[in-house]
């Protein structure tokens, strides 16, 4: 069978890249095994304008933010499900000099716009730990990424565009004008499989630098939280009492085994956090396609003119895919420039 293009791997990456080629008129084919160590599935979907302890506004941030609200809501509508859950983030001060910081840098135009407002200690929760209180994050959300992709798999399967299967290396043929590979045939092929075999044998000389992150689900029946709450880690409400609490790096383990230092990593941070009973119910870990620079990969393979890459998306995926899968299927169907910051050929002579 004849495709324009097929996908390997339907997490964010592959979900969206098939919704705006299918929205291109293009015929789509994507093949997911259904791994459940995902990235993907495993992370907990946050968008955060603000980067690390410099507190930096998130590259890109005035244009992908609304670009992602834009396309979460486009698909919810469009498929008549709700996934995307626009709520604060509070930012709780861990010092004076942390406060100060967050003060200073509050009022400054590139951050001003994602500012709510401060809050005072007697305003959060008693069972939050917040005794020099903290600023509340707008322009914020989660995806429940496996509500969408979970949304996003039955469209496919309902426009005939998807294939429970794994692709391996060896199985592909590179033909002159297509890819086949079993008994279908493509135009492009563009793999979207985050950490994967596919991805390590095409793609080896691409500078990824593969994290292992593992986060934890707790029951606490006292908390109740209207916003994320933001520390060291993050703890975001899922509803029925339940909390996503993460996550760890570790660039040395790259097993998916969860770990003992990891669930007591962070339950020592919670208790920093929360002053209250809890039960962990879960714990998963899955490996991170992070990058050198933290920019995603995008655009055709330099020998291999037919191959494609979507990948590198890292920790900030649920803000990043949406305007770069719209990019790339610009590129793939009509030739369109990709950014030079993304393009899977930069720093290639």
């Amino acid at each position: 069978m004849k495709y324009d293009c097929i996908i390997a791997g339907q997490g964010i990456a592959g979900s969206l890249l098939a919704w705006f080629l299918i929205k291109l008129g293009k015929k789509v084919l994507v093949v997911d095994d259904g791994f459940v160590h995902s990235s993907s599935r495993v992370a907990a979907g946050i968008i955060h304008p603000i980067t690390g302890r410099r507190l930096v506004k998130t590259w890109q941030a005035d244009t992908l933010i609304p670009c992602a609200v834009n396309c979460y809501r486009e698909i919810e509508s469009a498929l008549q499900t709700n996934f995307f859950n626009e709520i604060l983030i509070l930012e709780i001060f861990t010092s004076v000099q942390h406060r100060n910081e967050w003060m200073s840098r509050s009022a400054e135009s590139d951050i001003e716009k994602y500012v709510d407002r401060v809050l005072t200690p007697d305003e959060i929760p008693t069972m939050v730990v917040a005794p020099l209180g903290g600023i509340l994050l707008k322009q914020t959300g989660w995806l429940n990424v496996n509500a969408f992709t979970s949304a996003i798999t039955q469209y496919l399967k309902a426009n005939g565009s998807y294939l429970a299967d794994k692709i391996h290396p060896h199985e592909i043929i590179f033909r002159e004008h297509e890819i086949k590979w079993k008994d279908y045939e493509c135009e492009n092929l563009i793999l979207c499989g985050g950490y994967s075999s596919l991805t390590q044998y095409y793609f080896n000389y691409l500078p990824f630098i593969p994290a292992k992150g593992e986060v934890i689900t707790i029951h606490c029946k006292d908390l109740q939280l209207a916003y994320i709450l933001n520390q060291s880690v993050f703890v975001l409400p899922l509803g029925e009492n339940l909390f996503k609490v993460g996550s760890t790096f570790n660039w040395k383990d790259l097993t998916l085994q969860t770990t003992t230092e990891a669930r007591e990593h962070l339950q020592q941070s919670i208790k920093k956090i929360i002053n209250a009973d809890f039960e962990i119910v879960n714990q998963e870990a899955a490996i991170r396609p992070t990058t050198k620079n933290r920019r995603p990969f995008l655009g055709f393979h330099p020998h291999h003119r037919h191959l494609a890459i979507f990948n590198g998306l890292g920790t900030k995926g649920v803000m990043l895919a949406p305007y770069y899968a719209s990019q790339l299927a610009w590129h793939i169907t009509e030739g369109k420039e990709l950014d030079d910051e993304v393009n899977v050929l930069r720093g290639i002579g």
